[in-house]
């Protein structure tokens, strides 16, 4: 009978501090992601964001585009991109809720020569001609403010929407800037 009092409590003890040292990890500080709605939208970008805890409420991300063959610029180019995050989660876990980022982005690239035709009978009302003969370099910065969720399945999985605002410049316009949407769609994993 003692040896078995002696053997659960053991074994209690043990469990006790098995449960006590998970409590104590620290929490994951890195999230890994890509932005799916890119795909979703068939322009064939490989996109990759890293995002890291700096603090309880906030964190700073850094991304990686690679443009691949977008259907009416037929490009090539790649954008480098940074943001700061600030959560409103009043919640312990790091890198999850309703969140506000301003962000800044740098593209640059290759992009097949197009000009506009008038199009009559067509579907939009112009008509694109391209010269698969030439093509030109451009670059250009834009930035902007997004606000999102970013929900946490099992402290390993990552899901991130948001939408918000950035200025662009308007190469159609005599190079007046103007102010588009951005929409998000990503999945991540964090460690």
């Amino acid at each position: 009978m003692k040896k078995s009092l002696l053997l659960a409590l053991v074994a209690i003890s043990m469990a006790s501090s098995l449960q006590a040292q998970e409590a104590k990890q620290p929490e994951k500080k890195n999230i890994i992601k890509t932005d799916i709605a890119s795909l979703a939208e068939l322009r064939y970008d490989l996109n990759l964001q890293w995002e890291h805890a700096i603090g309880k409420h906030s964190s700073t991300q850094i991304g990686l585009v690679m443009h691949d063959r977008n259907w009416y610029f037929n490009r090539f180019g790649f954008s480098f991109s940074a943001s700061y995050r600030y959560y409103f989660s009043k919640k312990k876990s790091l890198m999850k809720g309703f969140y506000i980022s301003p962000f800044v982005r740098y593209t640059f690239g290759q992009s097949r020569d197009v000009k506009y035709v008038n199009g009559y009978g067509s579907r939009y009302g112009f008509t694109l001609k391209f010269n698969p003969q030439k093509y030109h370099n451009y670059s250009y910065m834009q930035a902007g403010l997004k606000a999102g969720y970013q929900w946490q399945i099992k402290n390993k999985w990552v899901i991130d929407v948001n939408a918000g605002a950035s200025v662009y410049p308007d190469f159609s316009n005599m190079g007046k800037s103007q102010i588009l949407p951005v929409l998000g769609l990503k999945i991540g994993y964090k460690f």
